[in-house]
């Protein structure tokens, strides 16, 4: 009987499973599978009334799959029967429903519904397989939403698989999608030959074995707040779950438990009522145990590798009622107190891992915590006693004795103690308000005895404060005998301060500052801001440090110093400055990065004339720390100026130019407009912005930030960037707010621009903002916009939007926008009324329009789907060009032919200068290279800007007379030369290095010899072998030999930069990691192996073009990183 319920258990979820699939009749759709399919194939009368069929199909099924399970409850055995036969007669119908709808679909794909060949193959290729995906897909989605834990099992054997698939940029109907799939065919496999199995399908065994997917898998069994972990540690992925974590490891797995495990017991007994005996022990095991799997199935289990220690003491010390207690006090004078004392012996025990043995010794120890010093009280009878309450005498501290077989005695302790004097003694124009002695015991056991005075002078309307300046002396244990004061090492040394603070007021002059000092990392900084009688204000900001950043001595200056007028200074046309100021850095760098990212949060402001900076100097020091890091050997000039215009300023600019000298030109500035007056602006718009020269990249960009801006009560908000790239990784782009929703920009050296926003109303009841953005590159023009709006009280809410995003191409003129909108209504949460329109337009001539709209209305909804044409068919094509000709003006101009010296050339002589627009000399073991950049050679060229070509669509270049040696390679912006979609454009890199010429050199092969050099060696050879002075020699040899060597490490030409010695500590490495251009590679779509590989794109897929059609279906081009080389 069990074993007939569970057939039946397995037979309905199973049939359920199946029927479960009519929601995937009734919107069927192959988009789950790769392949969208166009609406024209899937609107057919076959493909409709098959997907009906389908659906009556799906739920026939389950309604027998739920007979079946009444009658077993029922336990009628006719009505089983009966059930099982109909069950059957249902899967039958239900399998043949899939096989029409496949061939419906299969009818429905020629080529009215689908025009372009290569797509029509790919859904052709589709329908072969569509029935056992359809199948998979429905069987997988019911196993994944009742019983995942099946499917990941299923998974980590082999048997299936799901993963993330993007789309092939080389299909108009390829999506991403996931790919599921159920291969219970490879059971056979799985159990004759697991190791194979396991390696071509798990890839266990195989240098390419990667977990992470199944690690990130494991992640949904469990709930947010576990404490569960997937990362990378050294290059290999890991899941960890508490104290249990998985890795890879060479090439397999190993398992890891974490074992930590402390335990302590004691006893104590009362002697009386205030001490007691107690007994403790304690024991503590620290360490892990491992278990390696390696392919096929090898097992090594690693034993556990812990720190074991304990130890058994017996003490004297105070009960728990007795505590806190005096040791001294009751004298008004001094008063000692502790939470406890404790004395006692006992044994200490650890296990040595090398030896395998236990180290056992005996101890002796005494302890006091929580000691409290205290001298002095205000209720004391002595004179003394009162004389000292008022110096504010206090220390904490514990302090122990430990004495082991092995170590000796050993003293433990920390914290110290602090009297702080308040004597307000005034000598003249200073006034020492406090004086302070302090003993602080260090970590390492050392005492550290601090004698400081806090002071301030008054000099008139000046006044200055020191904290904490003095003298202080380290005492620590020696252990040598000869120190001068015996037991003792003694240090004396400086106490520098803890700052400093200046503030004048003279009724003229009115400021302040203040130094904070940093001594433990030799670092000093500061803040001045001065006012004179509100015609001048001085202000500067300065770093010193006299510690590099790896702690070795060093001194880096980084100072800014501004001057500002109260009124300005006149200029003419209305121009007044406002102010000047500098900035200086020695040993500094400039790290643009980071400024790029001020510009935006808008810490630039603390460079350029800064306000406030007393009070703000740690924020604005922290910053300065980022923008301009310490770096030997750099220096920063940096002038700057504030202008304005008009009276009083409605334009204001401030500009500074930040030179690094070796390195860069930044240009940094702030530029604020008020109308029509700064204190009552109805227009007020403040703008960021940095740009830089970049000479060590080869480019130059630009980026604004708009902050604090508004119109009336309007807020402004965007941001804008420039970068013209010109080197070997040569591109172009410009963006005002931001760029196209579905491009992927290059990488750039400032942030990616927000989008500009116009908000007329933002608050958490309502909100109307309207964003822009516009965006040019070197394969498209985009522009977009959107508007939103939003009105939500406690029972009502409304939210709408309108959008649009746009691509422009020139010839043929094209363009594609894609608009959508909606408006939704909701009543207590629930939905009232929502209209939602997503359409494309495209043109010109014809238009098309195309997309789909919805009503919902309470709980109904009417979904209309339309696609409308219109507009005559019109050549916007531009007349062809003769490229020949223009490409042989190209190669005539004598600045595109380049004389190159041979690599490592050594001229010890001066040539004279060469006119190179009268002359070309070519060195006779040089090369010469001739080279364009008007058109790509040898790739298809469907186009050469926004024309087509007239003459020729592939242009190659040779030589006579001399040899080809090597391609010159030139950077060409290939959506200029080649035709490309839409999605194409978006992702393509904006240049890429193409063939643009020809590097020539001699025929037959290039021979230079070095330098010869002619030398006479005279020299003479005397031997003489005695016996005495076989040994005498050996003595001279430590002279000759050892001191020699040793001299010789610290002799001028070891110091000098240019030595040997130099250069490898500067490279102490001999292997080094270089990063290179990559290649793009045709390989093959089933497995990934490269069949033929290539230096750029375009060149890969230049190949593909030349096979023949089945075989490009094979085909398909990756970057050379994604080749599977094990394949």
């Amino acid at each position: 009987m069990a074993g007939k319920d569970t057939i039946v258990r397995i037979a309905t979820s199973l049939a359920k499973a199946l029927g479960g699939g009519a929601s995937f009749f009734d919107d069927f759709s192959t988009q789950s599978l790769g392949l969208k399919l166009p609406d024209a194939v899937l609107q057919t009368s076959a493909v409709t009334s098959a997907q009906k069929q389908g659906s009556f199909a799906a739920n026939a099924l389950t309604k027998a799959a739920t007979d079946l399970e009444t009658a077993v409850a029922a336990d009628d055995t006719a009505a089983i029967i009966k059930a099982i036969f109909d069950l059957g007669q249902n899967l039958v119908a239900y399998f043949s429903a899939i096989g029409n709808l496949v061939s419906a679909v299969s009818g429905s794909i020629n080529a009215g519904t689908i025009p372009d060949s290569n797509d029509r193959a790919a859904a052709t290729a589709l329908i072969a397989i569509l029935g056992k995906k359809i199948a998979d897909g429905i069987i997988i989605s019911a196993i994944e939403g009742s019983v995942p834990q099946v499917m990941f099992g299923l998974k980590i054997l082999g048997l299936a698989e799901w993963q993330f698939t993007p789309a092939d940029t080389g299909n108009n109907l390829s999506n991403a999608y996931v790919k599921k799939g159920l291969y219970l065919e490879r059971i056979k496999g799985l159990i004759n030959d697991p190791a194979k199995h396991f390696k071509d399908y798990v890839k266990w065994g195989d240098p390419s074995f990667d977990p992470t997917n199944s690690f990130n898998t494991l992640l949904d069994f469990f709930d947010a707040e576990d404490a569960v972990v997937v990362g990378v540690v050294d290059g290999d992925p890991y899941f960890q779950y508490g104290n249990f974590r998985v890795r890879r490891l060479s090439g397999g797995l190993q398992f890891e438990f974490k074992l930590s495990f402390t335990e302590s017991v004691g006893a104590r007994i009362n002697l009386n009522d205030q001490w007691g005996i107690g007994f403790s022990a304690h024991f503590g095991l620290d360490g892990q145990i491992a278990l390696k799997v390696a392919p096929p199935l090898n097992f090594e289990l690693t034993p556990p590798g812990a720190d074991v220690s304990g130890d058994i003491k017996l003490f004297l010390d105070r009960n728990e009622s007795a505590r806190p207690f005096d040791i001294i006090g009751n004298n008004g004078l001094i008063n000692l107190s502790a939470t406890n004392v404790a004395a006692g012996v006992g044994l200490s025990a650890s296990w040595d891992i090398g030896k395998h043995a236990a180290i056992v010794e005996p101890m002796i120890f005494a302890e006091i915590t929580g000691a409290t010093l205290r001298i002095g009280s205000a209720d004391g009878d002595g004179f003394i006693a009162k004389l000292l309450a008022s110096a504010d005498i206090e220390g904490n501290f514990d302090l122990g004795l430990e004495w082991l077989a092995s170590k000796g005695l050993r003293v433990k302790a920390s914290g110290g103690i602090e009297i702080a004097l308040p004597i307000h003694k005034q000598l003249g124009p200073l006034e020492i308000d406090t004086i302070y002695l302090a003993l602080k015991i260090l970590t390492d056991g050392t005492l550290s005895l601090e004698a400081s005075a806090g002071f301030k002078a008054m000099l008139g309307p000046l006044s200055a404060a020191v904290e904490r300046i003095g003298a202080k002396i380290d005492f620590s244990f020696s252990d040598s005998n000869s120190d001068k004061f015996g037991m003792f090492n003694v240090t004396p040394g400086f106490k520098p301060p803890n700052g400093v603070g200046l503030a004048v007021d003279a009724g003229v002059v009115k400021g302040g500052g203040y130094l904070f000092l940093d001594y433990d990392k030799g670092e000093y900084a500061g803040a001045l801001e001065l006012t004179f009688s509100e015609i001048v204000s001085l202000k500067a900001i300065g770093i010193i440090n006299t510690k590099m950043p790896d702690g070795t001595p060093g001194f880096s200056l980084l100072i800014i110093i501004s001057a500002e007028f109260g009124t300005g200074i006149q200029l003419g046309f209305g121009f007044v400055l406002l102010g000047v100021g500098g900035l200086l850095g020695l040993n500094r760098r400039m790290n643009l990065q980071p400024l790029a990212e001020g510009v935006r949060s808008g810490a630039v402001n603390g460079i350029m004339f800064p306000t406030n900076i007393v009070e703000n100097a740690p924020r604005i020091i922290s910053d300065l720390r980022t923008f301009f890091p310490v770096e030997e050997g750099k220096f920063l000039i940096g002038p700057m100026a504030k202008l304005g215009w008009g009276t009083p300023a409605l334009v204001t600019v401030s500009l500074g130019i930040i030179i690094e000298i070796p390195g860069n030109i930044a240009i940094l500035g702030i530029l604020k407009i008020a109308l029509p007056t700064d204190e009552a602006a109805i227009l007020k718009l403040q703008i960021n912005f940095i740009g830089a020269i970049e000479f060590d990249k080869s480019r130059l960009w630009f980026f604004a930030s708009l902050y604090d801006s508004r119109i009336l009560f309007i807020t402004l908000e965007g941001e804008m960037g420039l970068l013209v790239a010109w080197g070997s990784d040569g591109n172009f782009v410009v963006s005002v707010g931001g760029f196209h929703p579905a491009f992927n920009p290059p990488p750039l050296p400032f942030p990616s621009p927000a989008r500009l926003s116009l908000n007329v109303l933002n608050e958490d009841w309502g909100r109307i903002r309207v964003m822009a953005y516009f965006a040019v590159t070197s394969n498209t023009v985009q522009f977009g916009a959107r508007a939103e709006l939003y009105f939500g009280f406690s029972a009502l809410n409304i939210d709408g939007h309108i959008a649009f995003d746009a691509l422009f191409q020139f010839s043929p003129f094209y363009f594609i926008i894609s608009l959508s909108a909606s408006l939704s209504v909701k009543v207590f949460g629930i939905g009232l009324l929502s209209v939602r329109v997503e359409m494309s337009l495209e043109g010109p001539t014809p238009y098309r329009a195309k997309g789909t709209g919805s009503i919902s209305l309470l709980f109904f909804d009417v979904d209309v789907d339309f696609d409308f044409t219109w507009g005559e068919t019109q050549n916007t094509v531009l007349p062809p060009i003769a490229v020949m000709p223009l490409l042989k003006a190209e190669f005539d101009k004598l600045v595109n032919w380049k004389a190159q010296l041979p690599a490592g050339n050594n001229i010890l002589v001066s040539l004279r200068t060469i006119d190179a627009a009268a002359e070309l000399v070519l060195h006779p073991v040089g090369t010469l290279q001739v080279s364009q950049r008007y058109v790509p050679l040898g790739l298809t060229l469907n186009k050469v800007g926004t024309q087509k070509p007239s003459d020729a669509t592939i242009f190659t270049v040779s030589a006579t007379g001399l040899n080809k040696k090597n391609d010159v390679q030139e950077a060409f912006a290939m959506a200029q030369f080649q035709d490309m979609d839409n999605a194409t454009k978006l992702s393509r890199p904006s240049f890429e290095k193409e063939n643009g010429g020809l590097e020539l050199s001699v025929a037959g092969h290039s021979v230079a010899s070095g330098k010869a050099v002619k030398r006479i060696v005279r020299y003479e050879l005397i031997v003489i072998d005695t016996n005495y002075k076989r040994f005498l020699r050996r003595f001279f040899n430590f002279f000759s030999g050892a001191l020699f060597n040793h001299f010789l490490k610290g002799n001028a030409v070891a110091k000098s930069s240019l030595s040997m010695k130099s250069s490898k500590q500067l490279q102490p490495f001999d292997e080094k990691v270089q990063v290179v251009q990559g290649g793009y590679a045709v390989a093959s779509v089933m497995n990934n192996k490269a069949v033929a590989t290539f230096a750029s794109e375009a060149q890969a897929r230049e190949y593909m073009q030349q096979q023949s059609a089945n075989l490009q279906e094979t085909l398909h081009v990756i970057p050379q990183h994604e080749l599977n080389t094990a394949a």
